[in-house]
């Protein structure tokens, strides 16, 4: 018959061993856990330096300060792409009698969105070399072939593409004409604002129909304002509401400011007040430009 105190050293001896294999375990899986750690802080730091050099390359698409203070009276614009890199970008370009300005938003975020947005940008840019008479409606036509071209399909099964609006200015007459693809057009015409709604068609994407292109007559000191649908549809705000067109509009026609890069930029910081303290749900991009 075994003792009690043989009895209590015994379950003692075997508790004290069944704590060390514990702790011996749990020591052996906190360093599997600490080298788990570090190979993901490796790859996590790798992906942040492969983005921060992606958003370098796609930032030479931003627009050059030089090229609109040779063109305009004023301007003012602003990219912010939701995770650093994304598919919005704004497009400039002239030949010897016109102006070309253009905003543009493609499907997605982050990688694909940038990835769409290079190619789009290229693709505008081979447009203008490709076509002689160098319109808003055939550069838009040449870049929707482009874009059905790449992805191998038919309008009906693409997905990917994007939205946005081109305007032509001429230098000496100040005709403007503009194809709108899914977006809006503001201008201002001595002190009111009018809106043209946008097209229902899209490059690339399930949405088919006809490019058109509007003509019509600014004067000296006229505005134009382009905007991709991240800037409108951004939830924030004390009710967590959109944005929505109507606080732009307030902002263009803020009379505290009567620069327009002034009112742009007070829109810009209105619009980041707005969203702070929620996540940000799609890049954000708008431009306008003053005629001189």
């Amino acid at each position: 018959m075994i003792s009690k105190e043989k009895y209590y050293q015994e379950q003692l001896d075997s508790m004290q061993d069944m704590m060390e294999r514990t702790t011996a375990y749990m020591e052996e899986l906190q360093e599997e856990l600490n080298e788990a750690k570090d190979l993901l802080q490796q790859k996590h730091d790798e992906l942040l330096d492969s983005v921060n050099y992606a958003a370098k390359i796609q930032n030479l698409l931003l627009p050059s300060h030089e090229f609109f203070e040779r063109h305009f009276e004023d301007y003012y614009w602003h990219v912010n792409q939701r995770d650093r890199i994304g598919g919005d970008f704004i497009y400039y370009n002239e030949t010897d009698t016109k102006i070309f300005i253009g905003l543009f938003d493609c499907t997605g975020h982050g990688v694909p969105g940038s990835l769409l947005a290079v190619m789009g940008h290229r693709l505008l840019e081979e447009a203008f070399f490709k076509n002689e008479d160098q319109s808003t409606l055939s550069v838009m036509e040449e870049v929707n072939d482009g874009f059905k071209q790449f992805f191998k399909t038919n309008s009906t099964d693409l997905q990917d593409g994007m939205e946005g609006i081109l305007c032509s200015i001429d230098k000496q007459s100040r005709e403007m004409r503009y194809t709108s693809v899914g977006r809006p057009l503001f201008v201002r015409r001595g002190d009111s604002w009018d809106i043209f709604k946008r097209s229902q068609r899209s490059i690339g994407g399930r949405i088919n129909g006809q490019f058109e292109e509007n003509v019509f007559s600014l004067a000296h000191n006229d505005e134009i304002f382009i905007f991709s649908d991240g800037l409108t549809d951004q939830f924030g705000g004390d009710q967590d509401k959109k944005f929505k067109t109507r606080r732009v509009l307030a902002g263009l026609q803020n009379q505290k400011h009567e620069s327009l890069s002034d009112r742009l930029a007070n829109l810009e910081t209105h619009h980041k007040m707005w969203m702070s303290g929620w996540d940000q749900t799609d890049d954000v991009s708008f431009l306008g430009v003053k005629l001189k």
